[in-house]
């Protein structure tokens, strides 16, 4: 891909999390189809750059007789972490209303990102 190729996968990561932070600000500030279409634009780059470099990212720093542990551990607690989201999410956006559980949501991801492009 041309992220990892240019500027490795650890950086590729990170930039794919700082764009999903920029698609929940923009989702935050939707009020028309346009900005809905932008943020669903950002957010289709943004999981095509972390489905890229995310996994060989993490299996760069790690040993060999580790790496399938590690891609079953990681495929479990992704699956957690999605079925956490989904359902915590929308309560959270319940309580604070959805526009300012995005904004919430996205400086989070930005706060993930900048480690990632900061700390490796």
């Amino acid at each position: 891909a041309w992220g990892t190729g240019k500027i490795g996968n650890r950086r590729t990561s990170a930039i794919g999390s700082l764009l999903l932070a920029a698609q929940a600000g923009v989702l935050a500030a939707a009020n028309n189809s346009g900005l809905y279409f932008t943020a669903v634009v950002i957010g289709g780059v943004s999981s095509g750059l972390i489905a890229s470099a995310q996994y060989n990212y993490h299996l760069d720093a790690l040993p060999d007789s580790e790496r399938s542990s590690w891609l079953s551990w990681n495929l479990l607690l992704g699956n957690v972490a999605v079925l956490a989201g989904a359902l915590a999410g929308p309560a959270i956006a319940g309580v604070i209303e959805t526009p300012t559980a995005l904004v919430l949501f996205g400086l989070l991801r930005l706060a993930v990102g900048l480690l990632i492009w900061i700390k490796g």
